[in-house]
């Protein structure tokens, strides 16, 4: 006349989840959080016999859940967003890893992409490029666009700081956005773009090159179907080589010597807080 146990094991209470859970977190300040729960119950057994690893473990597993989640609504409170309605307004360029030549040395991608069409302004492959092939490719492109952008985001690596490569921006009245340090999110369009040139091209980390040509070679149809073949959703629909088409440019509907000089007062003003 009564109802069969449930099966498996008896559910733990709230107060013995609680205590393991107290357990794990002083655990953890001790070891550091980086600690796994192997190395966790090993440690508080002596002095918790028939402590559950099991539990352990998923106590472990929740408190690293929820740093995960804390750390990520901090970026998201802090993210700022940007809508750009103007081609070669801003472009955002990084160079990434896409492999290795047969004698070990690396293949990599420079490339540069504009941020309101995300069109590929330019996509260069060899060995790892240097502040001169940086504004050479800058020169090229600006070149080929009919103009140099607004901004420019990048990171904070050397080729991007380098004197030549500063001096050239101002020269141009281009406004250097750059990335806070270990933060890509900052040029999240441009590493959107690695992204799909890599999974268009199987390009990347552990890929064997026969020559820096052969990683061109793949990335030639790549760009023009991500350029001429992808709708963006984001975009309306439309392909970027079609927005390229039909968004003016930036510098047409402002004036660069203005834009330049606010926008540098505003970054002095910003940095001294």
């Amino acid at each position: 006349g009564t109802l069969p146990k449930r099966p498996g094991r008896p559910r733990k209470t709230d107060e013995e989840r609680a205590q393991v859970r107290a357990l794990v977190t002083v655990a953890r300040a001790t070891q550091g959080v980086g600690t796994g729960g192997k190395t966790i119950h090993a440690a508080l057994q002596p002095t918790n016999p028939g402590l559950s690893r099991m539990r352990v473990e998923q106590e472990l597993a929740a408190q690293k859940r929820h740093a995960r989640a804390a750390k990520q609504r901090a970026i998201d409170d802090a993210r700022a967003g940007l809508e750009v309605l103007g081609k070669d307004t801003v472009w955002g360029e990084d160079t990434t890893h896409d492999g290795r030549l047969l004698d070990g040395s690396e293949s990599t991608g420079e490339l540069i992409r504009d941020r309101a069409t995300l069109a590929t302004v330019s996509l260069a492959v060899g060995p790892p490029p240097t502040a001169d092939d940086v504004l050479a490719g800058l020169r090229r492109a600006a070149l080929e666009r009919g103009g140099w952008p607004l901004v420019l985001q990048v990171d904070n690596a050397s080729i991007y700081v380098a004197t030549l490569v500063q001096r050239e921006l101002e020269a141009q009245r281009v406004i250097v956005l750059r990335s806070r340090v270990h933060t890509p999110t900052d040029n999240a369009a441009t590493e959107h773009g690695h992204a799909e040139f890599k999974a268009e091209t199987g390009l990347g980390k552990g890929v064997v090159l026969s020559s820096h040509a052969e990683a061109a070679s793949r990335i030639a149809p790549a760009r023009a179907r991500l350029d001429q073949g992808r709708p963006r959703p984001s975009r309306g629909g439309c392909t970027a080589a079609v927005l390229d088409q039909i968004v003016p440019r930036g510098d047409a509907v402002v004036d660069r010597e203005g834009f330049y000089a606010r926008a540098s007062a505003a970054v002095a003003t910003a940095v001294r807080g």
